[in-house]
């Protein structure tokens, strides 16, 4: 019974951690995403809401395809 203890509080603290360390890195992240976001005119930010679908396996006409989109 006291390994299985040992061994709950031992993830407990480790997830614990990890948790601190990924919210640490998130927050950071964050704060770099937002400072970049600021300097961008509407038209960038508007640019930064679109998403374009690009597959490697569909052959050359669709990667010039999505290559056109990227550039429009």
């Amino acid at each position: 019974m006291k390994k299985l203890l040992f061994v709950v509080l031992l993830f407990t603290v480790r997830a614990t951690v990890f948790s601190q360390d990924f919210f640490a890195s998130s927050t950071k992240a964050t704060r770099w995403v937002d400072s970049v976001y600021k300097t961008l005119n509407k038209k960038q930010r508007i640019a930064q809401l679109m998403i374009i679908r690009a597959h490697s396996n569909l052959g050359e006409d669709h990667i010039d395809g999505v290559v056109k989109l990227i550039k429009k």
